[in-house]
């Protein structure tokens, strides 16, 4: 027979066996879209990089502290000296990334986030505008007259892709520039920006020591990530010698641009959920190898037949197989819809999350490629067992016995408890680091911190450093401001921040007056958020003891400081923290000198660093924002109801005290919580699904198996019925080969999920997960469904009728 006979009669046979096919198929396509859905995933965000020309090549290049490992920037004089002696490298650009403020004659001023970057960087990255020009050389000269790029999401949606905008001059932080180009749309590099100026040695100065800067360049043909390493660290050790002042300890450190935005905890996730996937895989394999070894084994005597008449082993195999591909590409295609749709879920969960612009979820040639590799692997790992099991069948045996009891069929029932034995150990192990792993995210998703914010509706602000250049015009700013947002119409209570909770902050050294002062790198270390007065009451939180701050504080002569409970708790402990004088130090060599401070309340502990950290809250030190202001902060306000009805008053005071003055990131604090914590969300829940899908497939698998063991034995439970044996008892047959492939399955597993506890918790830094409470969830789990699995065809062999039965054998 041809292949194409071998196909026609494969097809005919699956529809058939109906159940099987389906069964297998409802399988595969499970485990298979699965797969294709994380690896979309794993594809867009590890694997394909940047939209560019030669992405494969693009490197990016920071500073690293050599004693502590601690990364950093690039100073431009660095840059330069990098630039100019490089060989490994086409060529080198820099860049800094911020938020610009867009203001002109006939549109409301707005912010939007952009980049200061080299001349050359679009010709480097091989990028064209779709109108206008790049900039020019000596355009990023100090001296130079400003100019602006814009990208295609500023130009359509604030110019109304007015071709006219090229040569008119819009302000940029209050700085009058000309457009000179508009960019492709999905141009945004380095990371979601909307607009681009030159560079200019102004921006990071042109010290040694202020390294803020981002370098990256396209590495030459052939040049991999050591080699460049290797160049750029003889390079920056040139430079220690060369100014010892400023880079005793710097060298540099190189890896793919991808890596340096989407690396560290990203990988390790994706890891976990590229392995999750891949046991869901081998558990969906085992069960189909299941379903066909058992049907194989009932056409044992069709295929000794087959072999009596002249059919070779390799032919009857090649049958079989033929099957399997079948079953393998009817899933895989189902599976490819099942990842369409789940693709465009995980895409929706992390629409907001500031997701980098070269991140899109997409079928290309790669995710393609992985499909039909899967697909194929999938067909040899569940059909080769029953294929070999059939072609290393004794025809004499197999004539004899009809595919009935006997040495073929022992053989085969041993072969299917060892592969339910298998797919159940992977289920557990794939459940429990599953379950560990959730029951950490749902700690962290849940924990608690201390505010109730769907009432505060918060904004972030930066005043434009050409218009406000002094600290003193930044607090006469804030102070007009609150002024008017204490009387504003809905508005309850109104204050400032450097930083939102659970937003981060700066961390800085803390140093107790009448205490000995430790070394820079043992002093301990908390959390400092710049606060204006009202903070506490815009958040609805009543002082534990003391007060808080009034418009005086952070004067000459009024340095104090509120602390919160934890940092009480920590550094207090039974004394009064009201009173104590503290400093709190940068590890800005450039910072002015920290005050002592007197503490004067104690907050409510609120977290204000992020979940990534230590799980217990931090300690935090809140200073008044008129002691050290800065020019960024936050606005928030406490409305009469939700607080996003608030957000247009907001808006309209602040354009009362500046009308060029723009507002951004509007949301209120609960939405900033959960756009926090929604990696715990989307990843936790994906993990659920897939141990969800382990779990139904392993139900499945045992209970088609036991079923398929009731009918095979049909004639054995006739005999027992006829010789007298009980419904009981027969019950009993069935369920204690459930019941030992279900034990060996779990212990097995737990073996390796307490191992695997152990990796998990050494990998999440905040693991509170309970190993023992999570394992003894997965046992119970496992032995109800067990029970649930096996009852239907146990007692489908207590309603056997023994004649009927005999009398068809």
């Amino acid at each position: 027979m041809s292949l194409l006979q071998d196909t026609r009669f494969a097809v005919r046979l699956l529809f058939k066996d109906r159940f099987v096919t389906l069964m297998a198929v409802l399988a595969l396509s499970l485990g298979i879209g699965a797969n294709a859905t994380v690896f979309t995933t794993v594809n867009a965000v590890l694997l394909r990089g940047l939209p560019h020309e030669h992405s494969d090549r693009v490197y990016h290049i920071n500073s690293r502290v050599m004693s502590s490992g601690d990364d950093d920037g690039v100073s431009y004089p660095d840059f330069l000296d990098a630039r100019k002696q490089t060989q490994a490298f086409e060529a080198l650009e820099a860049f800094r990334g911020g938020t610009m403020n867009v203001s002109d004659a006939t549109h409301a001023p707005d912010r939007v986030t952009g980049a200061w970057v080299t001349a050359s960087t679009f010709e480097t990255l091989g990028e064209r505008p779709v109108i206008g020009r790049t900039f020019r050389p000596g355009e990023d000269a100090l001296a130079a007259e400003p100019v602006v790029i814009l990208g295609y999401g500023v130009w359509a949606d604030r110019y109304g892709s007015d071709p006219k905008i090229l040569g008119q001059t819009i302000k940029v932080n209050e700085i009058p520039a000309t457009v000179v180009g508009v960019m492709r749309q999905g141009m945004k590099f380095p990371s979601n920006s909307d607009m681009w100026q030159p560079l200019t040695p102004a921006v990071d100065g042109e010290r040694r020591d202020r390294r803020g800067l981002n370098v990256f360049g396209v590495a030459r043909a052939g040049i991999s990530v050591a080699e460049a390493q290797a160049e750029m660290s003889t390079i920056f050790a040139r430079l220690r010698k060369q100014y010892p002042e400023t880079n005793k300890e710097i060298d540099a450190q190189v890896m793919t641009y991808n890596d340096r935005f989407n690396g560290g905890p990203i990988k390790i996730i994706f890891g976990a959920m590229m392995g999750a996937v891949g046991f869901v895989l081998l558990i969906a394999c085992a069960n189909v190898a299941n379903l066909l070894l058992a049907r194989s084994t009932g056409r044992a005597r069709e295929m000794a037949v087959r072999a009596a008449l002249g059919a070779g082993r390799w032919r009857i195999v090649r049958q079989l197989l033929v099957e399997s591909l079948i079953i393998a590409a009817i899933a895989g295609v189902i599976g490819l819809g099942l990842a369409a749709a789940g693709v465009r879920m995980f895409d929706r969960a992390v629409a907001d999350t500031g997701k980098p612009y070269w991140i899109v979820f997409s079928f290309d040639p790669l995710v393609l490629t992985f499909l039909v590799g899967v697909c194929l692997l999938t067909a040899v790992l569940f059909g080769l067992a029953p294929a070999l099991h059939v072609a290393r069948a004794d025809v004499h045996d197999a004539l004899r016995e009809g595919g009935r009891g006997g040495t073929s069929g022992r053989r085969a029932r041993r072969f299917t408890s060892a592969l339910v034995v298998g797919q159940l150990a992977l289920a557990v192990v794939l459940l429990t680091g599953a379950g560990l792993m959730i029951r950490s995210f749902l700690t962290l998703y849940r924990m608690d911190f201390g505010i109730q914010g769907d009432r505060v509706i918060t904004m972030a602000m930066t005043l434009a450093e050409r218009k406000y250049p002094k600290a003193d015009q930044w607090n006469a700013f804030h102070d007009r401001l609150a002024e008017r947002l204490t009387s504003a119409a809905g508005v309850r209570a109104a204050s400032i921040a450097t930083s939102l909770p659970l937003g981060g902050s700066e961390q800085r050294r803390l140093y107790v007056e009448g205490r000995p002062a430790p070394p820079p790198k043992d002093a301990p270390r908390v959390s400092v958020v710049r606060i204006g007065p009202g903070y506490f009451e815009t958040l609805d939180l009543a002082l534990v003891r003391g007060r808080s701050f009034t418009p005086q504080d952070g004067r000459p002569g009024a340095e104090v400081a509120v602390v919160n409970q934890r940092w009480a708790e920590r550094f207090a402990g039974r004394a009064d923290p009201i009173g104590m004088r503290i400093r709190v130090v940068s590890d800005d060599e450039q910072a002015p000198p920290a005050p002592w401070v007197t503490v004067v309340g104690v907050a409510p502990t609120v977290r204000q660093q992020g979940t990534q950290g230590s799980a217990d809250p931090d300690p935090v030190v809140y200073l008044p924002f008129r002691l050290e202001p800065t020019r960024f902060a936050f606005i928030l306000a406490r409305g009469q109801g939700q607080g996003a009805a608030i957000a247009p008053v907001i808006r309209q005071e602040v354009r009362a005290v500046d009308e060029d003055q723009p507002v951004y990131r509007v949301r209120t604090l609960t939405e900033s919580f959960a756009q926090a914590r929604w990696p715990y969300r989307v990843f936790g829940g994906l993990l659920g699904i897939f141990a969800l899908i382990a779990l139904l497939l392993s139900s499945v698998g045992i209970y088609a198996v036991t079923a398929y063991s009731v009918a095979q034995r049909a004639q054995e439970m006739g005999v027992r019925m006829a010789l007298g044996a009980s419904g009981r008892q027969l019950t009993w047959l069935v369920l204690r080969r459930a019941a030992w492939q279900t034990g060996i399955g779990l212990v097995v597993g737990l073996a390796a999920g307490f191992g695997l506890s152990r990796v998990i918790k050494s990998i999440l830094v905040q693991s509170t997960a309970d190993a023992p409470l999570t394992c003894a969830t997965v046992i119970a789990i496992f032995v109800a469904v067990t029970l649930v699995a096996s009852v239907v065809p146990s007692r489908r062999a207590t309603r056997l009728d023994p004649l009927v039965v005999l009398r068809a054998e």
